[in-house]
């Protein structure tokens, strides 16, 4: 049997969180909040963008399971008494969450303790290590998640997406070229 979720806590205190932000404390802490990931570490950056993308696949989730269900719904008008969020897949996303953790302190104490060289690899020139490469792991599983999966689901057009986000990228190339070629050469 299925429980019903309470989501009377998380918004009672979302909207302490944003009362908070719109008073005086609030506008001084907010650039402080703002401005964190950039003064963390590069593996606390990477562990800051994979909890950001595991939020927004969490969101489009649910999005894509609202718009399934009321696909379902319309066959089955009975299927409104279900629940949009199910007990079961919480514990699929805390599972995830786990596995995550796990294989991330993994690989963070494996470079630790046998000691391991960063490594630079060909589209970057920053210094990477074993535990930036499963953080950067999980972050593309996430990504595929929500790009494929979850828009997908929810009846977005991801080859459109792709193909304006690859245009965009042209574009700027493009720009950027003629900036360089535009400038006065040095001998």
């Amino acid at each position: 049997m299925l429980t019903t979720f309470n989501f009377v806590p998380i918004l009672t205190k979302s909207t302490i969180v944003v009362k908070t932000l719109t008073t005086k404390k609030g506008l001084i802490l907010l650039p402080a909040v703002a401005t964190l990931p950039f003064i963390l570490t590069n593996i606390q950056k990477a562990i800051v963008v994979l909890i950001m993308l595991m939020i927004f696949d969490f969101i489009t989730g649910i999005g894509a399971s609202y718009f399934k269900k009321i696909k379902a719904e319309k066959n089955n008008p009975s299927l409104k008494k279900q629940n949009l969020i199910s007990s079961e897949k919480l514990k699929k996303s805390g599972v995830k969450f786990l596995l995550y953790s796990m294989t991330i302190f993994s690989s963070y104490f494996l470079g630790v303790i046998f000691q391991l060289k960063t490594f630079t690899i060909i589209v970057s020139n920053l210094e990477m290590n074993l535990c930036i490469g499963v953080i950067g792991f999980w972050c593309i599983v996430e990504c595929y998640s929500i790009l494929f999966e979850n828009f997908k689901e929810m009846g977005i057009d991801v080859k459109l997406i792709v193909k304006r986000l690859t245009d965009l990228v042209i574009f700027f190339k493009t720009k950027a070229n003629e900036v360089c070629d535009t400038e006065p050469k040095k001998e």
